[in-house]
């Protein structure tokens, strides 16, 4: 699926609003460095040292408190309505992102960032035929700038999503848009100190984000999806001297972060691994993987339950539902709804219903992942698996 935040048919996506704060480091009159707060490119004033070690950051807060439930206002309805005057279908995705991040780099407070933003995508079916449009809000410029790209586009093949009911997920956690900058710093702080406290010389990297999405989805059939999504996501790691690998950790919350003692811990142990030199012997050897290794077993299962690889017929996993293609030992499940999931949600980017279901059940291929569009050429039914967003993120 194409990235919302990307340029097409002559709309351009962009921030609608960002407010940032970043941290400078200066020398005070004891000769250590703390952090001044730059605002919008002005370094603050010497005389106001005495505040270096507050970033003046924004409170965190919902993102737009004031229009939830802003697609279904009158004009967004006339918008729609007046394309299903022209005979045309239209699938209006619009996505509101309230995140704020603290940057450590070398063990130093180095950036406060708050930013709000809109990405939105339009699509369009004329005359049989898809185009799309991205921009920051719906409007119709973008519904035009899509039913032109349509003119040129490709057959669709397919509708979009319609009404229908819904799982209901529970809704995250309310203390998530009161988190502000000033929470997380501290836990950036204790992160840096623990760490550094065993590994004195690691060039450590610490990240900490707050994330709040309401994504809003409706198309002239009749579809009207809201949803509220939040999460913390706390990483932190650093190279290993020397060499061109390093350790990282991560992990998300749904709500309010937690010091990530047991993570710290398995940190320092396994950085002071990778830090001694060894010879193994020669031979096969047993393997033991990560859990992080996890990700890098299940991309390529991903790509070949994918839709659009079994409609090319570029699958190994084409005609393969019911037979073994694993280990009897493993069972992978698809499970959006998976309580406590900080990534969680009841619906995909095109307002179909998620759910969960196995795709691999002790070794045997169960199914596959399909959107609209796929799901409509190989006769198949959705599976709540179009989404709108790149492969890593964004």
């Amino acid at each position: 699926m194409a990235d919302p935040g990307r340029k097409a048919g002559g709309a351009g996506a962009g921030h609608q609003h960002v407010r940032r704060a970043i941290l400078h480091l200066e020398a005070d009159s004891d000769g250590r460095k703390r952090p001044a707060v730059l605002r919008a490119g002005r370094l603050r004033k010497g005389r106001d040292r005495a505040h270096a070690a507050q970033p003046q950051v924004r409170q965190g807060r919902p993102p737009y408190p004031d229009q939830r439930g802003h697609h279904r206002r009158p004009g967004m309805r006339e918008l729609l309505r007046g394309a299903a005057g022209r005979g045309w279908q239209v699938e209006v995705y619009w996505l509101t992102r309230d995140r704020i991040s603290v940057q450590f780099r070398l063990g130093l407070p180095v950036a406060v960032l708050g930013e709000l933003a809109d990405f939105c995508m339009v699509r369009v079916i004329r005359e049989g035929k898809l185009g799309m449009a991205c921009g920051t809000r719906p409007a119709p410029e973008l519904v035009q700038a899509a039913g032109a790209a349509a003119t040129r586009g490709g057959e669709a093949g397919f509708t979009f999503a319609r009404p229908g009911p819904l799982p209901e997920p529970p809704p995250p956690d309310p203390d998530l848009a009161s988190l502000a900058a000033e929470d997380l710093i501290p836990l950036g702080v204790r992160i840096v100190r623990e760490i550094s406290a065993v590994h004195r010389e690691a060039p450590l990297v610490v990240s900490l984000e707050r994330t709040l999405d309401t994504i809003r989805i409706a198309t002239t059939g009749g579809l009207e999806r809201e949803a509220a999504l939040g999460r913390v996501q706390i990483g932190f790691g650093a190279p290993f001297p020397g060499a061109g690998s390093g350790l990282y950790k991560s992990v998300t919350y749904p709500g309010p972060p937690a010091f990530p003692q047991a993570l710290v811990e398995e940190f320092n142990e396994w950085y002071g691994w990778g830090q001694q030199v060894a010879s193994p012997p020669s031979g096969r050897l047993p393997v033991l993987l990560a859990p992080e290794a996890a990700f890098l077993l299940t991309m390529p299962l991903a790509a070949g339950l994918s839709g659009e690889a079994l409609w090319q017929r570029t699958s190994p996993l084409v005609d393969k539902q019911g037979e073994r293609i694993l280990s009897e030992a493993l069972t992978v499940w698809d499970d959006p709804l998976r309580p406590g999931d900080p990534y969680g949600q009841a619906f995909d980017d095109e307002g179909t219903p998620c759910r969960r279901r196995p795709l691999v059940e002790a070794g045997r291929l169960c199914g596959y992942l399909y959107d609209l569009r796929t799901a409509a050429l190989l006769d198949e039914a959705p599976t709540g698996n179009g989404f709108k967003r790149a492969l890593f993120g964004g």
